[in-house]
This record gives C-alpha cells, sequence and structure tokens, in this order.
C-alpha cells in the first residue's frame, strides 16, 4: 500500500514538472516569436536614392573626399572634369543606394556616437537630388559578432545596423573609379629595336630578320650596337625573347594616379630603369595619316629620363604597304631623349593605290503578302501582328569587298620604372599614358636582366642549314670530310625539286644522320664562360670546319676541348670563352661516331631470288 501510494506521488510530480516544462517552451516560443515580430517592424528604410533623381553624389572612404556631379546628363569628377570616369561604377554606387533597409534599431544607444564608429565614420555618403534635397548616411564599425556595421543617418534619430552591401559598394578610393585602361597590344615578334638605361649604361639592340653581313651566321636576328653605332655583335637569343616577353606583356595590379604632374611621388622624375620598344603595327591605309599623326604626338617623353642613343637602323623605311603601292622612307631618327622625342615616323605614306570597296545588297526582299497593320514599332512588330507579312528572301551573290590595302607604320613606347611600394610592387608609366600604375616586381627583375652578361652569345655554332655546304670533322683521331651539293629533278608535269645530296669522303651520305649531328651541334648552348684560354697543346675532343655560302665567312672553325669535370670549353675561330655540358659534347661524339660507322659498313647486295613458275 505505502509502496502504491509512493508510486502515486511520484507520477504527479513527474506529471507536474512536464506541465511545467510545457509552459516554459510554450512561453520561450512566445517571447521569440515576439521579438521577431519586434525585430521585423523595427526595420527601417533608411535612404533610397535614384542615379536618375540625383544631382550630385559625394562621399567620403578613409579619409579621402570624391566628389561627382552630373552635368548635361553625364557624371564628372568635380574637381577635375578631365578625369576618366568610369560612369558604371557610379551606377553602381547608386544600385547599393536603393532602399537600404535596417536590420536592427539599438535600442537604448548611446549619445556618445563614438561607441559605435560614428563619430569618425568609415564611410559617409550625401546624395543631393534634382530637387535640392538631400540623403545622408554615415556607416561606423563593424559589429564583430553580427558582421553588420553601425550607421547614423541624417533626419532620422538613433543608431541602426545594416548589412555590409552598402559598406562594401562603397568601398572604393577615387583610381577605382577611373575608366580602366589596358597595356597597348604589341606583338613580341613585331618589335624592331629596344632602347635600355638604368642610368649608368644604355643598351641599344637591334633586331635583323634576315640576319647582318657583318657575322659569321646568318641565323644571328639580334644584336647589340656598338659604341661606334655601326659594329653589330649577336647576343643570346633566349635572354632578349624573355625580356620582350615581360616588355610586351604587362599587366597592371592597380591604378595609383592619372596625373603625372605626381611623378616624383612614385620615384619617376628619376626612373632607376628606362625601356623604349620600337615596333611596327599594320594600319588601314586610310587611317595611315591619322595614325601617323597620332604616334608623332604620343612620342613626347615627360618623366626627365636621358636617353642620348645612335639611331638603330638608317634608311629603314617609316611605312611599307602591306599589299601594294609605295612608301616614302625615312632615315631613322637619332633618339637623344631628355624631355621630348621625335616620333619614329615622321612621313606620310606615298602609297598610290587605295582601292574602295564596293558592296552589293545581300538579299532582295520579295513579300509574299502585304501588312495591313502599323508598322511604327518595326518589321519584327509587324511580323508579330499578320504571320502572313513575313518576307521571303530571294537571295543574290554574297558581298565581296575588296580589302583594303594594309600600311606598316613604325611605331614606340617607352615604358618607366620608379620606387617600390610597402608591399614589393613598382611604380611604372609609359609614354602613352598619362596614369601611374603599380606592376609585380618580377617584371621588373625581368627586364634588368639585359646587361652585358646576360646578353651574350651562347651558341657556339648556330649555321644555317640553308648556307651550309660541307665540314671537315674531327673525333677519336679519324677525320671524315661531308660536302653538300642540289639535285635538281623535273617531274611529268613539269614541277622542278631540288634535292640537298650529302657525301661523306666521296660516298653518299643518308641526309638524317649528317642532320643529326649538325642539329646537335647547333643546339649545344654554353651554360657558362671563361677567360681562361685553352692550354698550349691541348688536344681537341672534336673539331669542325664547317664551310658555307657566306661572304667573309666561308669557314667557320668550331673546337671543343677539356675543361673540369662538368664542362668542355668551346672555340668558335679561336674564341674560348664558352663553357658547355660534357654530356652534350659527348652525344655529339657519338653521332660523329654513327657517321663513321655507317661509311664504314658497305651496303649488302641484295640477289633477287626468281619465283618458280607455276
Amino acid at each position: 500500500m505505502k509502496r502504491g501510494k509512493r508510486l502515486l506521488i511520484l507520477l504527479a510530480i513527474v506529471a507536474v514538472f512536464g506541465v511545467g516544462a510545457y509552459l516554459l517552451n510554450l512561453n520561450a516560443k512566445q517571447q521569440e516569436a515576439a521579438k521577431t515580430a519586434s525585430t521585423e517592424a523595427a526595420k527601417t528604410t533608411l535612404i533610397n536614392a535614384t542615379e536618375d533623381n540625383a544631382a550630385k553624389l559625394s562621399f567620403t572612404h578613409d579619409g579621402q573626399a570624391i566628389d561627382l556631379a552630373k552635368e548635361n546628363g553625364a557624371w564628372v569628377y568635380e574637381p577635375r572634369e578631365s578625369f576618366a570616369l568610369n560612369t558604371s561604377k557610379v551606377t553602381e554606387l547608386f544600385t547599393g543606394l536603393k532602399d537600404v533597409e535596417s536590420v536592427r534599431t539599438v535600442e537604448n544607444a548611446s549619445t556618445d556616437t563614438s561607441e559605435y564608429g560614428l563619430e569618425e565614420p568609415a564611410v559617409a555618403i550625401t546624395v543631393t537630388n534634382i530637387d535640392g534635397t538631400t540623403q545622408k548616411i554615415s556607416i561606423g564599425d563593424k559589429n564583430s559578432v553580427t558582421g553588420n556595421y553601425y550607421v547614423a543617418v541624417d533626419g532620422k534619430p538613433g543608431v541602426y545596423t545594416i548589412s555590409e552591401d552598402l559598406y562594401n559598394t562603397f568601398n572604393v578610393g577615387l583610381m577605382d573609379l577611373l575608366t580602366p585602361e589596358s597595356y597597348p597590344t604589341i606583338e613580341a615578334d613585331s618589335v624592331t629595336g629596344v632602347e635600355w638605361s638604368n642610368g649608368d649604361k644604355t643598351t641599344l639592340l637591334t633586331h635583323k630578320p634576315d640576319g647582318d653581313p657583318s657575322t659569321y651566321s646568318s641565323n644571328f636576328k639580334w644584336f647589340e650596337n656598338g659604341e661606334d653605332g655601326k659594329t653589330l655583335t649577336p647576343v643570346n637569343a633566349d635572354t632578349v625573347d624573355t625580356f620582350l616577353k615581360a616588355a610586351t606583356g604587362i599587366t597592371y595590379d592597380s591604378t595609383v594616379s592619372d596625373n603625372k604632374d605626381e611623378l616624383a611621388t612614385y620615384g619617376l622624375d628619376q626612373p632607376s630603369l628606362s625601356v623604349t620598344l620600337h615596333y611596327t603595327e599594320n594600319v588601314p591605309q586610310s587611317q595611315a595619316a591619322d595614325e601617323l599623326a597620332k604616334e608623332a604626338a604620343s612620342a613626347t617623353a615627360t618623366p626627365q629620363a636621358t636617353i642620348s642613343a645612335t639611331p638603330l637602323a638608317t634608311d629603314t623605311p617609316a611605312v611599307t604597304n602591306a599589299v601594294e603601292g609605295t612608301a616614302t622612307p625615312t632615315s631613322a631618327p637619332t633618339a637623344t631623349s631628355t624631355a621630348t622625342a621625335t616620333a619614329v615616323v615622321t612621313s606620310t605614306p606615298t602609297a598610290t593605290t587605295m582601292p574602295t570597296a564596293t558592296t552589293v545588297p545581300a538579299a532582295t526582299m520579295s513579300p509574299t503578302a502585304t501588312a495591313t497593320s502599323a508598322i511604327s514599332g518595326g518589321l519584327g512588330n509587324a511580323m508579330a501582328e499578320d504571320a502572313s507579312a513575313v518576307p521571303t528572301e530571294t537571295p543574290t551573290a554574297a558581298p565581296t569587298a575588296t580589302p583594303e590595302p594594309t600600311i606598316a607604320i613604325q611605331r614606340s613606347i617607352t615604358l618607366w620604372f620608379g620606387k617600390t611600394d610597402e608591399n614589393g610592387k613598382v611604380y611604372m608609366t609609359h609614354s602613352k599614358t598619362d596614369r601611374v600604375f603599380l606592376v609585380s616586381a618580377d617584371t621588373l627583375a625581368t627586364l634588368q636582366k639585359l646587361t652585358a652578361s646576360d646578353l651574350r652569345n651562347n651558341i657556339p655554332a648556330n649555321i644555317a642549314r640553308a648556307d651550309l655546304t660541307g665540314m671537315v670533322a674531327t673525333a677519336n683521331g679519324v677525320t671524315k670530310t661531308v660536302s653538300a651539293s642540289n639535285q635538281t629533278s623535273t617531274s611529268k608535269d613539269g614541277d622542278v625539286t631540288t634535292t640537298v645530296v650529302y657525301q661523306i669522303d666521296g660516298k653518299e651520305l643518308k641526309s638524317t644522320l649528317f642532320s643529326m649531328f649538325i642539329n646537335d651541334l647547333n643546339e649545344i648552348k654554353a651554360e657558362g664562360y671563361t677567360d681562361k684560354p685553352v692550354a698550349d697543346g691541348a688536344t681537341p675532343l672534336l673539331t669542325a670546319k664547317l664551310t658555307q655560302n657566306r661572304t667573309g665567312f666561308e669557314t667557320v672553325d668550331v673546337a671543343f676541348y677539356t675543361y673540369d669535370e662538368n664542362f668542355d670549353q668551346a672555340l668558335v675561330n679561336g674564341d674560348a670563352t664558352m663553357l658547355v655540358n660534357k654530356r652534350d659534347v659527348e652525344q655529339l661524339i657519338t653521332y660523329f661516331d654513327g657517321l663513321v660507322a655507317t661509311e664504314a659498313t658497305p651496303t649488302p647486295e641484295v640477289t633477287a631470288t626468281p619465283t618458280p613458275a607455276q
């Protein structure tokens, strides 16, 4: 009995606690619902500004004041109307100002607005409407818990919080509102010359696509101009290629100024490096005169970089007609520029032909029915209203337009590099812009590697196959003579084919074997340099006397000597400065041994076995 009574008491207690818990839970839900309803009820439209109704937009960000005004329907930067304002960015700003609602109202907000960062707000925005009314909102600190920002609004008492959207929209500086500008498009293979100056030395490089007769190989295309303005020295093509890719492929990390009066701020009044690229660009013949004038105008050098250079080339045509016609040649100017540079091109082309493109109508429209509906909205509306009005096309021959001839205009651009900022990026500008940019430090580092040591020719042989007529080579005590001659044959159709035939010691040699040897010889590159001469009486590992059709350089002597455990020393016409990898020389000797072995092994005679008659 007592046990049953206790059980009843326990059950009663549990029931009481259950009811209590239910009531508590219900009350909590009711309170949460009331809180949510209160919060939603507390949401307030703080500002609602539209671009169409606005006359001015002013805002400060991190202490920088930016004032924009609408003039004749277009937005301008008020302090300087010449500023290339990106109006799409202005539209984005007003998009952020549309129907800005509070997340909540801060209850019992302190009268000390500094607690919310509103005494000196991070962003303060003022919109002046066409009717003269204003709307102003100030954005203070960010709530570290919610991620929302505290704001104050003129005409609305109290402190509110809003989402981060408005702050993010106005988290911009003046340069962020500038119309974007890209680095000029320059094809690396269109560059004809380079002027490079680091303040201590000026280096001039000239590109000659057909080579230069003063050097022993027509394969050399890039040359350093001597101090006399005449001597050309072949340079490392790999170095030049890397340099040109960097110089023509610059990307801006950011724009820091659009005013070249501020050059001293960025160290660009006395640049650490200046680079001038001379290049060609094909333009339509009808635009050539205007383009020449623009090029002449853009040749004014602003930074006080001093470049005193000998002309890169003489008697180079200023313009060449890529289709037909003639051009007036001009001598390349002496590039002596302190603050101004003479345009590379000074003459107007005298091309004799300028065909006019004629166009034949693409099609004649022959409607099969007459549309009776109004067509003020265009053909599309008429067709939509009456399907029977769809015309039937009667096509004629496709138009054929005569392509306009193009003119290759010689252009130039000068790049200047200044200080490095706190993040390791480099300030730069160039002659075709009024802006100052930040670029990667890697870009400057690559461009700085155009020194005498980097420009050294690194290919010992580099003989053009088209010029090669023969070779006398020696290795392992064996000497072999290879000759090359052209043999022509005529087909039944009259087509003439020329074939190069190689012989070794008077016997025919497979061209592939000789090609492997010559290609490998031409591809050997220096991995270092030395001033140490070859020891007297030293025996070469391999020598090759190459003969070619090249006036003044009918023979080129290439020899390899042991230098140390890692490198062999390569000599070209007795000049022993290059160090090459021993494995490369060993492979070359292996190819030579293959030539010897092939020549020494007679081709077995094949006797045909008659097939028995069936």
